[in-house]
């Protein structure tokens, strides 16, 4: 069995894909691109969004302590 999984940080776009694939993954770089500026709100966002979807995110910080 083949799983798909979308790599975007555009909800339109994974919107689209949504019965074609078997997760989301995306990164700070899509994030970026997308003109996310909060992370963590847009995280939690998505995974409402996409409640039945494994999502897979990578987290990056400004500081060390973050």
């Amino acid at each position: 069995m083949v799983k798909l999984y979308v790599d975007s940080a555009v909800k339109d776009e994974i919107a689209e894909v949504v019965s074609l694939v078997s997760g989301v993954t995306t990164n700070p770089t899509l994030m970026r691109r997308a003109n996310v500026d909060n992370y963590e709100s847009w995280a939690r966002d998505l995974c409402a969004t996409f409640p039945a979807l494994p999502i897979s995110l990578e987290v990056i910080a400004d500081d060390q302590d973050d």
